[in-house]
C-alpha cells in the first residue's frame, strides 16, 4: 500500500504544479478521486487507522497545513478568498486575480465530476447497473429503476423545474452542497410541489464523499433498503427545516 500512497502524493504534486492555484473544493475532490480509484474500501479503512484521521483530511492537511506529513507532499502555504471559495497557492507563486478566476471557473466542471463519482459509487454498491443517456443516469436492478440527473446549482435547477416540471417527473436530482445554504433553503420551500411531482432531491458532500436525502427519498412508493444503507443522515434538510420553522413561528 506504501507504493499507492506515494502515487497519491505524486499525482497531487503534478496536479498542483499544473494549475498553481487550486480551490479547497477542487483539492478535496482530486484527493477523493485518487483515494477511491486506487484503494479498496478496506484499504481506506486501514489508512484511517494508520493516520488516526480520515485519509482525505490527512492528505489535505499535509498540503495546506504548516508542516507537510511527507517529503513527497506538495505544499500550498498561502490562501485567498474569492466568491465565497478558498484558494490555495505556494508562497513562491503570486496569486494574481486572473489565476484565481481561472481556478474558480474550473469549479463547475469539478463539482459535476465529483458529484457524478459519488452518485455512481453509492448506486453500484447498492447493486445497480448504470447507463448514461443525454446527461441522465439510469440505474436499474431487479425490482428497482431510478432516473437521475445532476445539477451543480440549486438556483438554476429550481428555475428549470418550474419551467418544465414534466421533464423532472419521477426523477432524482443530485446537487453538491455549497458554501451557502441560502439557495437550498429556497429550493426546500418548493418541497410540496416537488414531492407531488415525484421529483426527489439528494445532496452530495464532496468533502466527505457522502450522499444524503434532501427532499424526499425515492420517487414512487417502493423503497430500496439496500440503497438506504449508503445514505448519510439528512443533516442539511434537518437544519433548513428547523430554521424555516423557527422563522415561521416568529412571523406568527
Amino acid at each position: 500500500m506504501k507504493d499507492k500512497v506515494k502515487q497519491v502524493w505524486e499525482e497531487l504534486r503534478n496536479y498542483v504544479n499544473k494549475f498553481n492555484v487550486v480551490s479547497k473544493t477542487e483539492l478535496i475532490a482530486k484527493i477523493n478521486e485518487l483515494l477511491f480509484s486506487l484503494f479498496t474500501d478496506k484499504e481506506r479503512e486501514q489508512m484511517e487507522s494508520d493516520f488516526s484521521m480520515k485519509p482525505t483530511l490527512f492528505f489535505f492537511e499535509s498540503i495546506v497545513g504548516e508542516t507537510p506529513h511527507s517529503i513527497y507532499s506538495p505544499h500550498l502555504s498561502e490562501k485567498d478568498s474569492f466568491q465565497g471559495e478558498t484558494f490555495y497557492h505556494s508562497h513562491t507563486y503570486p496569486a494574481k486575480k486572473e489565476n484565481i478566476q481561472k481556478a474558480y471557473e474550473r469549479l463547475e466542471e469539478i463539482k459535476l465530476k465529483a458529484t457524478t463519482n459519488i452518485l455512481k459509487n453509492k448506486l453500484e454498491k447498492a447493486g445497480y447497473q448504470l447507463k448514461t443517456e443525454n446527461k441522465k443516469i439510469f440505474a436499474k436492478k431487479p425490482g428497482y429503476t431510478l432516473k437521475c440527473t445532476i445539477s451543480t446549482n440549486p438556483e438554476t435547477i429550481k428555475s428549470e423545474i418550474q419551467k418544465s416540471p414534466d421533464e423532472y417527473k419521477e426523477t432524482v436530482i443530485i446537487i453538491p452542497t455549497g458554501s451557502s445554504i441560502s439557495p437550498f433553503k429556497e429550493l426546500y420551500k418548493e418541497s410540496n410541489k416537488l414531492l407531488d411531482n415525484q421529483t426527489i432531491i439528494w445532496v452530495a458532500n464532496i468533502q466527505s464523499h457522502t450522499l444524503s436525502p434532501f427532499i424526499g427519498v425515492y420517487p414512487g412508493e417502493k423503497k430500496d433498503k439496500e440503497l438506504a444503507k449508503h445514505f448519510e443522515k439528512p443533516e442539511l434538510a434537518s437544519r433548513i427545516s428547523s430554521t424555516w420553522k423557527a422563522e415561521t413561528n416568529l412571523k406568527n
